[in-house]
């Protein structure tokens, strides 16, 4: 990290911290010179802080009416979070395999696809993670000889 951004790192500035049915919160930053607020969402998963995003806002009133509708919002869906992190019991087996698997998953795509007529990508739509990972695939000095 070059000293520049590092500076503008370590020069946010902590404007608030609400915290809504102890369980959600945003914390609601800026930088001098800059004309926003960052609003740093998140929310208590097995006992930790966990981030859940960002979002901005042009000024105090702003960000405080995108919090009102935020906080609530986020505690409605939380339940949904133990859902998505759990392993269904019928998964475990694939959960297990992919523990033991030590290359990338680019690297593993390709192999199967040395070795398989057929091979099929699962993923989270609309995740930028996966969007990613394809590219790199395609990319990739390999893919064009498979």
């Amino acid at each position: 990290m070059d000293d520049d951004l590092r500076s503008y790192v370590l020069n946010e500035q902590i404007d608030d911290i609400i915290i809504y049915r102890d369980s959600v919160a945003t914390i609601v930053t800026h930088t001098d010179g800059e004309g926003y607020f960052l609003l740093n969402n998140c929310w208590l998963e097995k006992g930790r802080w966990v981030n859940g995003g960002q979002c901005l806002a042009e000024d105090k009133n702003k960000a405080e009416d995108m919090i009102k509708a935020q906080l609530p919002m986020t505690l409605y869906n939380l339940p949904r979070i133990d859902i998505v992190n759990s392993v269904p019991d019928d998964v475990t087996l694939f959960v297990d395999f992919l523990s033991d698997v030590t290359t990338s998953p680019e690297d593993f795509v390709l192999d199967m696809l040395v070795s398989h007529k057929l091979v099929i990508n699962g993923e989270y739509h609309r995740r930028k993670v996966s969007w990613d990972m394809l590219k790199r695939l395609v990319s990739s000095a390999e893919f064009p000889d498979i």
